[in-house]
């Protein structure tokens, strides 16, 4: 996956999740650090929809806090896909 830290042109991200809604849905719930430009945010969009590939939707949503308060550990992707 593209690097989604620091030095990865991604320094603007202070938390992020990944999660996948159906099998081939998925968001990038994001928490900034810094303000971020239209152009940086359609970029790591791009390049995460690349790796991804085209049969697969992704979004990012620009978030205030991830999770719930009840979390005590941050998971850095979630599945929202049922196993039969």
């Amino acid at each position: 996956m593209p690097s989604l830290t620091h030095g990865g042109g991604t320094d603007w991200i202070r938390q992020y999740q990944l999660v996948q809604g159906q099998l081939d849905d998925f968001r990038l719930d994001i928490v900034k650090l810094t303000s971020i430009s239209i152009d940086e945010l359609e970029q790591t969009q791009k390049k995460v929809a690349e790796f991804l590939g085209k049969d697969v939707a992704f979004r990012i949503n620009i978030v205030n806090q991830l999770g719930s308060q009840e979390e005590k550990k941050q998971r850095v992707y979630r599945s929202l896909v049922s196993t039969p």
